[in-house]
């Protein structure tokens, strides 16, 4: 999908491109537990290691 939108009790919480709305932290306070890429790309930045384009490549190979 290009765009999501999060709704939370009827009310539209977030919209926007899917990248921008999967990564930001305040999903879970909203019912929603972003996808396991987002959260091992969330992870790596936090610890100052990768970029999402490394991510991406790490994932696919685990997927192997």
């Amino acid at each position: 999908a290009d765009r999501v939108v999060v709704v939370d009790e009827g009310r539209i919480v977030r919209e926007g491109p899917t990248a921008d709305v999967l990564g930001d932290a305040a999903l879970p306070g909203h019912g929603v537990e972003p996808p396991p890429r987002v959260r091992v790309q969330s992870a790596l930045a936090a610890a100052g290691l990768g970029t999402a384009a490394e991510t991406d490549r790490l994932m696919a190979e685990l997927a192997t």
